[in-house]
């Protein structure tokens, strides 16, 4: 911070009389003052002085000391006053530059004694000749708005921006947009209509990239009342998707997706419109904005999933690629696989296990196995490419495609054939826990066409108490066991070796027991034991991984072009039903907690808060003095929390604040107020919080108190579904 000395010394050489005289040395001092607050430093003391500095002719000056003055007027509200003269004289001086500058500064004083000060100049601003002038006055205006709604009022500034929307000058009129917005931001933004829709699209392509961005996002709130005025907006919209900047681009994109959401005859036409552009952009070269263009492609994929079959070549890594975006491409690249195209894809694939980054070499041979399982096609192509691999030698290498070819097996049994030459040739099996379990599965599915199974196993076997992993173990005993009834002459040996580690010696309860399970199993009947362990099974259609289906498999617009597509969030708050929340949450409660809900009588699933209701302090005071019967309530936490972790998590539910207390002085004190959902009832709360304790002490109320019980069996269950409560 400035010392007091520096201030000091700064303010005698403002005062300087020689110094004053001087212009240049003049204009340093007043540089070294904003300096000095560009980093930080109290220099407040110095506003008369720097309040007199902006009475000249110097603009650079001029806009230096008004920069000082707005950032401390607040502090000195009386000698901001003397400013006045000044500013209002600049708003009117011959300078559009001045005069523009004077009137931004006016309005960023944000005092309430000088809003009597601003209305001329302002509404000069409004008529002035100049476009530059005028464009400060509409940005004053929503600056003015947020302190004094009064005074936008009274002017009927409203009104006069929206006359202004017919200004000549694009930049006027997209200022007049941001601020009507801004002002009108409770009534839900500006108010948009057909012909003002109509306007800003004709004119789109007159106005600023930025200014493109935001009039695009903001139509996304227009809801067209036919088909046909949909098809003409698209087609206003449509050059945009050309433009060189990305921003507007991917506005353009949404504002397509956002129209055509209900129309499922030409959506299939708007995905193929936007590809070209999506395309172009991921070849621009920067790679932050190809990561951002491949997640919304990813997205896409979801609701259009051969949208880009014909452009693999697209996907494939470029030499200086970051691993972040090769991960993303080889994602895509699995998604767009075809029977056409799979070959191709695969045969990439393959070239980038050699990669220098680890990380990236086992996705890529992840990936192959995953085209492999989901297009059969390819099946023994992508066989082949693996098998190569094996003779690469390297340890991770070796484990991961071990792991996709006993993956191939298991729903291509076939193609243990083309596998068995190359198992034999293997010199040792992966030292990696999951390709060594891997190799011992196939050995014990397939080994009787494997010469060299048997010898494998043994080598394994002798090595067991260096073995740690109990999974490798529990596939040893089962591998064995299975081939022992294909190969008995060449397994008895080695079986029994392993019995009698796993029985005398091994310390992990799970392999002891299996090993005792076995052993008795074949002691009891050789041929029971061996329907059980090697009984034949159905051919895999599908993994349990590919069953998962995607609820959010349509495009949600409202998510396009946000950081929810960053971060693989399908869901977006503007359009999820009020109870989605909670039915998710309470799909996953315990028997326990469903067994106490029916006790109560309504089942807790069908009970659910609406999450934007709203109400009044003044209706809540008068609904909770109207109400006599009180529910008292109370809750101990199984560890601190912060007051502001609990009304977030409050608000997540559907429980609204009213009103709190301060929240460093505990017990807090908190009237809360919830709604439930598809009903009228509401439910009243005056809560203790005491987070040192840690303790909730409640008072609930409701008009019809046979609901308050279902209300706290929502509260209770969620609280200790999320770890708040402890289970005393």
């Amino acid at each position: 911070m400035a010392t007091k000395a520096n201030v000091e010394e700064l303010r005698k050489l403002l005062r300087d009389p020689e110094i004053q005289r001087n212009k240049a040395k003049y204009g340093l001092i007043i540089r070294k003052v904003i300096a000095c607050m560009t980093l930080g430093m109290d220099v407040s003391p110095l506003f008369g002085e720097m309040t007199m500095a902006a009475a000249t002719d110097d603009l650079i000056q001029k806009k230096l000391a008004y920069m000082y003055i707005c950032r401390y007027a607040d502090r000195f509200p009386d000698l901001a006053v003397l400013t006045i003269n000044t500013l209002q004289k600049d708003c009117k001086d011959n300078s559009a530059i001045v005069r523009s500058l004077a009137l931004r500064s006016l309005c960023s004083l944000r005092l309430s004694n000088l809003i009597e000060y601003i209305r001329e100049p302002l509404l000069n601003g409004l008529t002035d000749d100049n476009f530059y002038v005028r464009k400060t006055a509409v940005m004053g205006c929503a600056s003015i708005s947020q302190f004094s709604s009064k005074l936008i009022q009274d002017l009927g500034i409203i009104d006069k921006l929206y006359a202004m929307l017919k200004d000549p000058h694009p930049l006027v009129i997209s200022n007049c947009v941001i601020a009507l917005d801004e002002i009108m931001v409770n009534e839900g933004g500006m108010a948009i209509n057909r012909n003002i829709a109509n306007y800003l699209l004709n004119n789109l392509r007159h106005f600023n990239e930025w200014s493109q961005c935001y009039i695009l996002d903001m139509l996304n709130r227009y809801k067209p009342s036919s088909e046909e005025e949909i098809c003409d907006i698209l087609n206003l919209i449509d050059d945009r998707l050309q433009q060189g900047n990305s921003g507007v681009v991917f506005c353009a994109a949404k504002l397509f997706l956002k129209l055509t959401d209900y129309f499922k005859d030409i959506r299939d036409h708007v995905f193929r419109r936007l590809k070209e552009p999506l395309l172009t952009i991921i070849s621009a070269g920067c790679p932050e904005l190809a990561h951002v263009c491949l997640k919304h492609i990813e997205m896409l994929l979801n609701e259009s999933s051969r949208l880009f079959d014909d452009n693999c070549n697209s996907f494939y890594f470029r030499y200086n690629d970051p691993n972040y975006i090769k991960l993303q491409k080889l994602n895509i690249l699995r998604k767009i696989a075809t029977a056409y195209n799979a070959n191709n894809v695969i045969n990439e694939l393959s070239s980038y296990v050699t990669d220098i980054d680890i990380t990236i070499a086992r996705q890529a041979i992840i990936c192959m196995g995953q085209i492999a399982l989901q297009v059969m096609e390819c099946c023994e192509y992508c066989m082949q490419k693996l098998l190569i691999l094996l003779s690469l030698e390297t340890d991770f290498i070796t484990s991961h495609t071990l792991q996709i070819i006993k993956d191939l097996l298991r729903k291509y049994p076939w193609l243990a054939d083309m596998v068995a030459p190359e198992i034999n040739q293997l010199d040792n099996i992966s030292q990696d826990p999951d390709g060594k379990c891997a190799m011992i599965w196939i050995l014990g599915k397939f080994g009787e066409i494997i010469e060299k199974s048997p010898y494998f196993l043994e080598e394994v076997i002798e090595n067991i108490t260096e073995e740690s992993s109990s999974t490798v173990k529990l596939h040893l005993m089962t591998a064995t066991m299975q081939l022992f009834f294909k190969r008995p002459p060449e397994c008895i040996a080695i079986l029994s070796t392993l019995f009698q580690y796993i029985i005398n010696e091994e310390s992990d309860v799970d392999v002891r027991d299996r090993g005792l399970f076995y052993y008795r199993l074949l002691n009891r009947d050789i041929n029971k034991a061996e329907q059980i362990i090697s009984m034949s099974r159905n051919e895999i259609s599908k993994f349990a991984e590919d069953s998962v289906t995607d609820t959010n498999k349509a495009v949600k617009s409202s998510i396009f072009n946000t950081v929810a597509v960053m971060y693989n969030n399908k869901n977006n708050d503007s359009d999820i039903e009020p109870n989605v929340h909670n039915e998710a949450v309470n799909a996953f409660l315990s028997t326990e907690v469903n067994d106490q809900s029916q006790i109560h009588g309504e089942p807790v699933d069908d009970f659910c808060l609406k999450l934007q209701a709203t109400l009044s302090p003044a209706e809540f005071e008068k609904q909770w003095y109207s109400t006599s019967h009180s529910t008292p309530v109370m809750y101990k936490l199984r560890e601190k929390k912060t007051p502001q972790e609990f009304e977030h998590y409050l608000t997540s539910l559907g429980i609204a604040t009213i009103a709190a207390s301060k929240p460093d002085q505990y017990p807090i004190k908190y009237f809360f107020f919830a709604q439930k959902k598809s009903s009228e009832e509401k439910f009243l709360m005056e809560c203790n919080a005491d987070f040192n304790k840690p303790t909730l002490s409640m008072h609930i109320k409701c008009l019809n108190s046979e609901m308050v019980d279902n209300f706290l069996i929502f509260l209770e269950n969620n609280l200790r579904i999320a770890g708040w409560l402890t289970t005393e």
